[in-house]
């Protein structure tokens, strides 16, 4: 899959494929958090407030979904 292929992908076939890589590679852990003016998210568990401090923010829901897939390339 190429980042141009990822980024036609609509909100329901990224958070599938979101899904898939939680799973096979994360236990079928991963975050998302929705703030008034951003979002953030990554795989993994939270552990720490300063894990979330640490996370990259987005502007929206689907720029936040392509660039959790796109780390996993």
């Amino acid at each position: 899959m190429t980042t141009e292929q990822i980024k036609q992908m609509n909100i329901n076939d990224l958070m599938s494929t979101i899904c898939t890589i939680a799973v096979l590679k994360y236990s079928g852990h991963f975050t998302i958090l929705s703030f008034t003016n951003s979002f953030k998210g990554g795989f993994g568990t939270i552990t720490e407030r300063e894990d979330i401090d640490k996370m990259k923010e987005y502007y929206s829901l689907k720029e936040l979904l392509i660039n959790m897939i796109n780390s996993q390339l």
